[in-house]
């Protein structure tokens, strides 16, 4: 495939997912916070998986950005999708090739992922026991008028931890069924989870404190952005599971034109390698037999 041939298909397959960004995110559930859970952060990621980080950032950022665009997101918001989409496909592409590329134990990585979730776990369900302030009012400006909102947090931090240990049991169950390909990308996508999480928090307060006139403290920006975060928590674990289940099917049907593919490349090597041991074994036992 030419040079020229290849650089076509990846404009096309990334507007391909730009396009079914959009649509994942008007694939929506709304949530009494305001906020919504949507398809979208899935399908950038499997696009990251497919094509690399690169084309998969861009196309979350182009799908979810222009519907911010084309729904009046704009200003702070739509700067926020913009940023934290790209990052979000491109981290979950490069920790991906990392992966197979330096062939690293998937399966080692998981568990002492999960081992420290679980130390987590304990610490946050423990602190949040113990704590008497488990809420705070919200106060800012909406449409022109002001709106007051109270939001209990107190097990917000220890559901998230939670399920990201239970997401971790999930990779470690289908690394041994579906193979190491399979578990690298779903700690690929975890790790978008962590990053999407710090960034739907932290630079949406900056971001609307900065732009946003509706808050006169970064305070009351950061309470906002912590207040919408069970959407967060519950895309997060959309996104992970469909991945684990979707992305290795995917992958074999699309492998033959896609002109980015870590995994196959991967694979071929460990055929490789396996060829060779066996022919190696094969001439072993061919010399013993001699003997």
């Amino acid at each position: 495939m030419t040079k020229e041939k290849k650089a076509l298909i990846k404009i096309i397959l990334t507007a391909l997912f730009a396009a079914l960004c959009f649509i994942g995110v008007l694939i929506r559930i709304p949530l009494p916070t305001g906020a919504f859970v949507h398809l979208g952060n899935m399908i950038c990621i499997l696009a990251a998986l497919l094509l690399g980080g690169i084309y998969g950032g861009v196309a979350g950022s182009l799908g979810m950005g222009l519907f911010d665009l084309t729904h009046g997101y704009l200003g702070a918001g739509l700067l926020r999708t913009f940023i934290l989409k790209f990052l979000m496909g491109l981290v979950a592409g490069l920790v991906f090739k990392l992966i197979l590329k330096k062939k690293l134990n998937v399966k080692k990585l998981t568990i002492i992922f999960v081992i420290l979730l679980g130390l987590a776990f304990i610490a946050s369900v423990t602190l949040s026991v113990i704590s008497y302030n488990n809420g705070f009012v919200i106060t800012y400006t909406k449409n022109g008028e002001e709106v007051t909102k109270t939001v209990i947090i107190k097990w917000i931090i220890p559901l998230f931890i939670g399920v990201m240990f239970t997401l971790g049991l999930i990779d470690l169950f289908l690394e041994k069924k579906l193979g190491k390909v399979a578990g690298a990308a779903l700690i690929a996508a975890t790790c978008r989870v962590v990053l999407n999480t710090l960034g739907e928090v932290y630079l949406k307060a900056l971001l609307y404190y900065w732009i946003n006139t509706s808050y006169a403290s970064f305070n009351d920006a950061y309470l906002y952005a912590v207040a919408e975060l069970p959407a967060t928590i519950i895309t997060s674990v959309l996104t992970v599971s469909i991945i684990g289940f979707i992305y290795w099917p995917i992958h074999k049907a699309t492998k033959d034109f896609n002109p980015i593919d870590y995994a196959s490349q991967f694979l071929d090597e460990e055929k490789d390698e396996e060829t060779i041991d066996d022919e190696e074994t094969t001439i072993d036992n061919e010399k013993d037999a001699e003997i």
